[in-house]
């Protein structure tokens, strides 16, 4: 997972733009059918799920559920839509594998934070 190209966590000035890239190997669980989850907590502690539809919702919502395939370059859009100004952005990418659109099996996270001043 990526922002704004970088693997690191990032300070950014308000009113810059945020872009977040996600790509995963499913190496031992290719295959296996799971969840991917991309969520955000943002600044006032609320947590927005991308949905399948590539909007984001307060409930949780897995952005596909099927069998796992390797993803790269993956761009989340709509990022813009739970822009609360200053503050931090944590962006998360989760595989569960337990196909049922909640996180409930075995998984694997990885994270990025964007801090906007």
């Amino acid at each position: 997972m990526t922002i704004n190209g970088s693997t690191k966590d990032d300070t950014l000035s308000a009113g810059s733009q945020i872009s977040i890239t996600l790509g995963v190997q499913a190496n031992n669980w290719l295959g296996v059918a799971c969840d991917y989850f991309v969520y955000c907590v943002v600044p006032s502690g609320k947590t927005y799920f991308l949905n399948t539809s590539a909007q984001w919702q307060l409930l949780m919502s897995a952005a596909y559920e099927g069998n796992s395939v390797d993803v790269s370059g993956y761009i989340v859009p709509n990022i813009s839509s739970i822009y609360e100004g200053k503050g931090t952005y944590t962006f998360y990418f989760t595989m569960d594998n337990s196909q049922n659109g909640v996180m409930d099996g075995t998984q694997v996270t990885t994270s990025v934070r964007a801090i906007v001043q």
